[in-house]
């Protein structure tokens, strides 16, 4: 796990020995917000889902990645050219929370050296899961939030046993790096 961490790290990492002040700076799996999807994805390989109410826009996943176990991609449903709203890594953690607020830890400690000092920090901890019915999941989470109104995340959720056992939900670890727009969209969905 010790590997898998030091990649994750490297993967968020960027070439500039200067501190982040933009999203763009990052990287996941060789992607960033702001690269389009084509250049990572055949058009015959996305199958898009619509994971927001209004289907403004439309989500895929990328197949095979090498440091995360899912890889999230949203797109404006409209657009040509495929812009990346927001990249999401995600590794899974079979009932164990407790490896996952670990690894939650060290990635801010490294988004935290990466990041320009200008850059707002929120951190929460042990917060209900609205997406959870039965009011039994947390999260916990550190986002950073950029002068242009971009995001990066990284957050641990704590799914319920009831969801483990009914719909096979496993902890998870995710990084996740928002555009401005998308960042404000959500926030206002």
């Amino acid at each position: 796990m010790k590997r898998l961490l030091f990649i994750l790290i490297l993967t968020l990492s960027f070439q500039s020995f200067t501190k982040a002040d933009d999203i763009k700076d990052f990287e996941i799996e060789g992607m960033s917000v702001g690269d389009s999807l084509l250049e990572f994805m055949e058009k015959s390989a996305m199958e898009f889902k619509f994971l927001y109410k209004n289907k403004l826009y439309k989500t895929t996943f990328f197949n095979n990645p090498k440091t995360y176990e899912d890889i999230q991609l949203t797109i404006k449903s409209n657009d040509d050219s495929y812009i990346i709203h927001n990249i999401t890594g995600k590794i899974y953690y079979k009932k164990d929370y407790y490896k996952c607020l670990q690894n939650k830890i060290e990635i801010t400690k490294d988004f935290q050296s990466l990041i320009s000092s200008d850059t707002k920090k929120q951190s929460e901890d042990n917060v209900k899961r609205s997406a959870d019915p039965t009011g039994n999941s947390y999260w916990s989470y550190d986002a950073f939030y950029f002068s242009d109104g971009s995001v990066a995340q990284v957050f641990c959720t704590d799914w319920s046993e009831e969801l483990f056992r009914s719909k096979n939900y496993w902890d998870e670890l995710k990084v996740g790096l928002y555009s401005a727009e998308f960042s404000n969209y959500l926030y206002n969905d």
